[in-house]
């Protein structure tokens, strides 16, 4: 099983490095045992990506499991959302931030 996650944002916008730190807690946390990998996207500089996840705001997260997404996010998350977006698919919901 491989998770990826892509995380869509701008350097200049607080809420999206407020979102890159929750993402770096979860991958440290859950890394070895769920094969989590994360693609960070700068907006500024990748527009024809952004443009083909029709991401028009930031930050936005897409988790994708084994290369099919399972979740979109818009906005700032934390630790507790993203592992209920996750925990349905690959996390035994007895883990605990």
């Amino acid at each position: 099983m491989e998770i990826t996650v892509m995380l869509f944002f701008c350097n200049s916008n607080y809420l999206s490095l407020i979102t890159k730190t929750v993402l770096g807690e979860v991958v440290k946390k859950y890394y070895r045992e769920f094969n989590i990998k994360v693609r960070e996207v700068n907006c500024d500089s990748e527009k024809e990506v952004c443009k083909l996840y029709d991401v028009s705001g930031v930050p936005v997260t897409l988790v994708f499991w084994n290369d099919e997404l399972i979740g979109r996010h818009h906005g700032e998350i934390t630790f507790k959302e993203f592992k209920a977006m996750l925990k349905d698919y690959c996390i035994p919901q007895e883990l605990s931030p």
